[in-house]
């Protein structure tokens, strides 16, 4: 099956007007999915970084200035640039083939809501580590199967949900989720990578509380890897 329209159509959806300083202020928000960045990285000016799955030209556009070299890549990224002129280089790819990049390419790694969406998370996982250089870190973040909510709503009889809430109205099954993950499962999948977990990032509301049992309480975590 090709995938590409389907995520060809999401892109076409993802028009937005390009606005750095918006982008910027919202990663330094506690709670934001890519609060993580900014946390951990207070000077990345010296650093080489991909994001996978980019779905932001703002956000991109950002990395480009804070980071040393920058590339984004998707498997829709012409679609979703339309043609219009951009800071920072790209490339369409298809992250679930081998990925086109060589070995310890990168310092840094941001993969956002992007790996539950891909086919085989022990070749995403291994692709990720073979492209960090040692030291480099990776900010993948994931929905987490775990949570309470998704806990009550199995109990109610009904399929958790880890993507949008209206995902059957828009026939897209579970918001084209293929893999659901829980922080065990993301560590063991890393170690056997040579990655740890170095850090966890709550997202959302409440984030002081969620730091208390993300296991339970997270419903979308980003995750700190570090490759040994």
């Amino acid at each position: 099956m090709n995938t590409k329209p389907f995520y060809d159509r999401h892109a076409e959806e993802l028009a937005e007007t390009l606005d750095v300083e918006a982008a910027a202020a919202a990663i330094r928000q506690p709670g934001h999915r890519y609060f993580c960045i900014g946390d951990r990285l207070p000077d990345p000016s010296g650093l080489r970084a991909v994001e996978l799955g980019f779905g932001s030209i703002s956000r991109a556009t950002l990395f480009a200035s804070m980071f040393a070299s920058f590339e984004a890549a998707d498997i829709s990224a012409t679609r979703l640039l339309g043609g219009q002129p951009v800071s920072f280089a790209y490339r369409d790819v298809n992250l679930d083939e081998d990925w086109p990049w060589p070995d310890g390419a990168f310092d840094v790694a941001i993969a956002m809501m992007v790996f539950e969406h891909l086919f085989d998370p022990f070749h995403t996982f291994a692709e990720l580590a073979r492209i960090l250089a040692p030291g480099g870190q990776a900010f993948v973040n994931l929905p987490n199967v775990a949570s309470l909510r998704c806990r009550l709503q199995l109990l109610a009889g009904r399929m958790p949900v880890t993507s949008t809430v209206d995902w059957f109205q828009r026939r897209e099954w579970d918001g084209g989720h293929l893999h659901l993950f829980t922080i065990d499962l993301v560590r063991r999948v890393a170690e056997l990578n040579g990655l740890r977990i170095a850090a966890l990032y709550p997202v959302g509301r409440l984030v002081a509380v969620k730091r208390l049992w993300p296991g339970l309480l997270c419903h979308e975590i980003s995750f700190v890897l570090e490759k040994r």
